[in-house]
């Protein structure tokens, strides 16, 4: 968040709920286990979330305060804001 206000406010960062929901009934294990792996790493999980989508939904789960911004803005603004400050970025250049 620092990051992007500093040298990419362009990137327009702000914090969205994230929703994972089966589209076929034969994904509802699939997101269950996304539930349970979120869960075992300490990640706040929202089972049975209502979900903002125009047609019903079982199984969804969301994961609340997530990070969104438009990462090529994020990058540019990144890059321009350290190079200002003195950093050199090499492109195309074997390690």
């Amino acid at each position: 968040r620092r990051l992007c206000e500093r040298y990419a406010p362009r990137a327009a960062y702000r914090r969205v709920p994230a929703y994972l929901y089966p589209a076929t009934p034969d994904d509802a294990d699939r997101v269950a286990r996304e539930a349970d792996a979120a869960e075992e790493a300490g990640v706040h999980v929202q089972r049975g979330a209502a979900v903002p989508v125009p047609y019903p939904v079982d199984g969804a789960i969301c994961v609340p305060d997530q990070a969104d911004f438009d990462p090529l803005a994020y990058v540019h603004g990144l890059a321009r804001g350290l190079a200002d400050e003195g950093l050199t970025i090499f492109e195309h250049t074997r390690l």
